[in-house]
């Protein structure tokens, strides 16, 4: 009867010991680095639109107006600094955005920028090429919503 016992105790006593560890090893859910941290930019006819993503979970997002001809950069029209995360590797999540632009579309330097009202928060879902040098945004448009078509590519600078 004793031996019968202490066969039970150290059978329940290997039980719980595997139960602790097999809950102690579950699966690392966080997103892995996926390579979006640095800058991005996407040419477009008189200007380029551009994101500057910073390894401590910041972003700036700027447009700048370019002379088609000499390649010059004529100044900003918009800027957005805010803080990001990536969420299950592919979506990313835009907030806490402070937005700047210019008064009446021209452009201007950096620090003339004028804060603006604007959403503080946006999402896209994202992917980035096997050479890494190519973002490509899509937007999480609701349904029977007038979205910008997506994607939006933006190339490693």
């Amino acid at each position: 009867m004793k031996k019968t016992t202490n066969l039970i105790s150290v059978f329940g006593l290997l039980i719980i010991i595997l139960l602790v560890a097999i809950s102690a090893c579950k699966k690392d859910t966080s997103p892995k680095n996926v390579g979006i941290v640095g800058k991005w930019q996407q040419v477009q006819f008189k200007g380029t639109n551009n994101y500057e993503f910073r390894s401590d979970q910041t972003f700036k997002y700027y447009t700048l107006a370019i002379d088609s001809v000499t390649k010059k950069v004529l100044g900003y029209h918009t800027k957005i600094e805010g803080k990001y995360s990536i969420l299950q590797n592919d979506s990313l999540r835009l907030y806490a955005m402070v937005a700047y632009s210019t008064l009446g579309g021209n452009f201007t330097t950096e620090d003339k920028l004028q804060k603006i009202n604007s959403a503080d928060n946006s999402g896209y879902r994202f992917s980035i090429n096997d050479k890494t040098n190519q973002l490509s945004l899509f937007f999480k448009c609701p349904d029977f919503a007038d979205c910008v078509p997506s994607p939006m590519v933006y190339i490693k600078q």
